[in-house]
């Protein structure tokens, strides 16, 4: 264990030295409050009424984007399944830039997983409050927050 912890520090300071601010290049940080959907909450197989889902989870949440250089950070409020992580990265994929994810940022708002495993009997689909859409949501919403910087990038 020794042996694979050193073996990790050494490849994270490298990774750090790399990525500190030097004193060029961009610094940002944007986003916006944004509406969640209405929670669809359920014990088991049995929904809870929308009126309880909204007394037990968020309404609204902020989501934010970061940038130092070329690297783009995505800090997720909720966990994604591993098809919707891999999907949010295709698509705010950019030549000129890293996608790196953060999971468990700015507060939890359970899990979301594809629409076609949404209501299915696995942990993650039970966890996921916002319903089968919710994964797609946070895709659109994440795309939407990263072409402002495009846009402002390229305005300069």
């Amino acid at each position: 264990m020794s042996r694979f912890g050193a073996l990790l520090a050494e490849a994270v300071e490298g990774q750090v030295s790399r990525t500190a601010p030097s004193g060029e290049g961009d610094l940002a940080a944007w986003g916006r409050l944004t509406h969640l959907p209405e929670p669809q909450i359920r014990l088991g197989p049995i929904p809870l009424h929308p009126e309880i889902g909204r007394l037990m989870r968020p309404s609204d949440s902020l989501l934010h984007l970061a940038a130092l250089r070329e690297v783009l950070m995505v800090p997720l409020p909720a966990e994604l399944s591993a098809e919707l992580g891999l999907r949010l990265r295709r698509e705010l994929a950019h030549p000129e830039r890293k996608v790196f994810l953060l999971g468990y940022a700015d507060g939890y708002l359970g899990y979301a997983v594809a629409p076609e495993r949404w209501g299915g009997k696995s942990y993650e689909a039970a966890m996921t409050w916002y319903g089968a859409g919710f994964g797609e949501f946070l895709i659109d919403q994440f795309s939407q927050l990263a072409s402002l910087y495009q846009a402002e990038k390229q305005s300069k």
